[in-house]
Order: structure tokens, then C-alpha cells, then sequence
């Protein structure tokens, strides 16, 4: 592969199996050279298809006349199960409570019959980490604090629970992206984000930003 293809492929990769993974926490980046996804062997992506759909008229309920739009919808591979790593002991038994979302509908547009999932598991896994680690990569959104190489994006989520249906997003604020590292592993923070107009007097919202952290060599 020449220089610049062989920049371009390192720039656009964003996934990469276990076992390239636990390369790369031992051997830093360089392991990327002669890893197979730098060759376009990646993970399969979800299909893409086209649902049309029709407009609600919100005072009837019903179809409002003249408005249909078609929407683009992901469908993942039923034989390549999504895989979900939790940090902690919750104090509630997860299996049941993902089972209930999954019965439910994940999203917004649970509503419409869609994020839909069906619970296996729990499977024992060890996830690779490096024996020396000199930084630690997060495999959720963190702090700002004590970031060490890092990319930003914003986000503002929706007000749940009681306050469904009042002020619907709370404050918005930069977290890092699953994959920043840092050098030492931060403590949770408890972000402020309630909305300018709170959803009730005297009430406050906040975003718990904690990461997941796999010790890796830099």
C-alpha cells in the first residue's frame, strides 16, 4: 500500500476488532500498520433501508392529507449481536432491566415499533488491556478534565421520568468521544445541565460523564 492511500486508510478507520485491539493497548499505534482492517477488513455495517412514512396531524390523531416522507432506517445483522459492557454493580439485576427495554423500543422512535432488541447472555469477557499501561483509553463519553488526546462532540440530552413533556432538552456540553485517552483515570463528574428554564422551581438536572477505562501504552 503506498504512503498516501496507507494515510488516508489510518485517517477514516474507526473500528477494529478485539484482537487488533489488544495490539495496538500493548504496541501503541503502531501496531495499526500491519493490521487487516488497514486493508478493509472491518466490521460488517448495519443495512440501510427506506421506510415511507405519512405526517400525524397532532389535533386528530389521524393522517394528515398530502404529506409522506420516506425515512432511512439501520438494520443490523441478526447472526452479529451487539455486545454491551457494563462498569460497576448496579444495584438492580441489568439482564432484566435491558430485557424490559428491548420489550419496550429503544429511542425516540420506539413509538413507531422500532429499537427493538432481545437480550442473551450474560457471557464472562475480558476485555485486553496493556500489562504496563502509561494512559488509559474510555470505551464511554468523559470529562473534559484531564484529557490527553481526545476528540470533542456536543451533546444535549432529553429530560426523562416526571418532567416528560416540559422543557425537553437540558443544557447542552461538550463531552470527549469513546476512544479519547487519558493519563489518569478520572473520577466521575456530575455535570449541571439544567435547562435555563428549569423544569420545576428549585429543581436542578445533572449528566454523570464517568468513563470506562482500559489501561493502553502510548
Amino acid at each position: 500500500m503506498e504512503e498516501t492511500e496507507k494515510r488516508k486508510a489510518l485517517k477514516n478507520l474507526r473500528l477494529v476488532s478485539l484482537e487488533t485491539f489488544a495490539r495496538l493497548a500493548e504496541e501503541g499505534e503502531g501496531a495499526l500498520l500491519t493490521a487487516p482492517e488497514l486493508s478493509g477488513k472491518t466490521p460488517p455495517e448495519p443495512k440501510r433501508l427506506r421506510r415511507s412514512r405519512v405526517g400525524i396531524d397532532r389535533a386528530t390523531g389521524a393522517a394528515r392529507k398530502g404529506i409522506l416522507f420516506a425515512e432511512e432506517l439501520l438494520f443490523p445483522d441478526p447472526q452479529t449481536p451487539y455486545v454491551l459492557y457494563l462498569l460497576g454493580d448496579p444495584p438492580f439485576d441489568p439482564k432484566e432491566a435491558l430485557a424490559f427495554v428491548g420489550e419496550m423500543g429503544y429511542g425516540g422512535k420506539a413509538s413507531v415499533g422500532l429499537g427493538r432488541f432481545r437480550v442473551e447472555g450474560p457471557f464472562p469477557c475480558e476485555l485486553p488491556e496493556a500489562k504496563t499501561p502509561t494512559a488509559h483509553m474510555t470505551l464511554a463519553p468523559g470529562p473534559l478534565e484531564g484529557a490527553l488526546y481526545y476528540e470533542l462532540e456536543p451533546y444535549w440530552g432529553r429530560l426523562g421520568g416526571g418532567y416528560v413533556g416540559a422543557t425537553p432538552f437540558k443544557r447542552p456540553h461538550l463531552r470527549t468521544r469513546e476512544g479519547s485517552l487519558y493519563r489518569e483515570v478520572p473520577g466521575p463528574l456530575a455535570l449541571d445541565v439544567t435547562p435555563l428554564e428549569p423544569p420545576e422551581e428549585g429543581v436542578r438536572v445533572y449528566e454523570l460523564l464517568q468513563v470506562f477505562p482500559l489501561g493502553v501504552r502510548v
